[in-house]
């Protein structure tokens, strides 16, 4: 629960802040990431350029609530943060074009699920 109070609001307000940039702010960013990749992209696998590059912020600071959620189980999940704000962003995510912030809010809303069980028992 301690993790929770220290750093939970500040990553909801992360992940929050991430799904407001608008669209110029972000092909700026995407713009800016290939021409800083540029004439490396063919020599490896390994730096092959996805579209997702920009949302890193976003995949990182769902899979930090994942295991803070994990960590504290249901002693947050009821919080009114918890279901006012994480629910419905977690949803948002599950449907992002960012495959990995797809997949990293499915961890999100089991956490939140397996929390939640843990308050009936």
């Amino acid at each position: 629960e301690a993790a929770w109070d220290a750093c939970g609001i500040a990553l909801l307000e992360s992940i929050e802040a991430s799904f407001a940039l608008d669209d110029a702010q972000r092909m700026e960013e995407s713009r800016s990431v290939v021409e800083q990749h540029a004439g490396g992209m063919a020599k490896t696998g390994t730096q092959l350029l996805h579209d997702t590059e920009g949302w890193r912020n976003l995949e990182t600071s769902l899979s930090a609530v994942r295991h803070v959620m994990e960590a504290c189980g249901g002693s947050v999940v009821g919080r009114d943060e918890v279901c006012s704000r994480l629910l419905p962003l977690a949803l948002r995510a599950r449907l992002h074009t960012n495959r990995f912030v797809r997949e990293t809010s499915l961890f999100v809303l089991t956490a939140l699920i397996v929390g939640a069980s843990q308050l009936d028992r």
